[in-house]
């Protein structure tokens, strides 16, 4: 999933949520398409990623942590080098039970 290919449908305060660091080029296309969105990873991923690419401080997740999307709940599973990177993670959406 590509996620920076839907910024021009996303609402001005949409948490953005990015697949993984690597997907940092996408940030400044969210931020720009939605001007109140804030890029979220887990807090490996801030740390050794983000931080340096985002133009607004990224929003870390805790282990464990639930968003509500207004609809949908996000849940964030870190998942250390699990398939690849050790700031690899999960997201549960519990509304539709399905994990990304």
């Amino acid at each position: 999933m590509e996620s920076w290919n839907l910024a021009p449908r996303l609402p001005a305060d949409t948490v953005s949520v990015l697949p993984g660091p690597g997907s940092g080029q996408g940030t400044c296309v969210i931020e720009c398409a939605a001007p109140k969105s804030q890029v979220a990873h887990g807090e490996i991923g801030v740390m050794v990623s983000l931080n340096d690419m985002a133009n607004r401080a990224p929003r870390a997740f805790q282990d464990g942590e639930v968003i509500d999307l207004g609809g949908k709940r996000v849940r964030h599973i870190d998942t250390p080098h699990v398939p690849h990177a050790w700031e690899s993670r999960l997201l549960f959406e519990e509304t539709t039970r399905t994990l990304y």
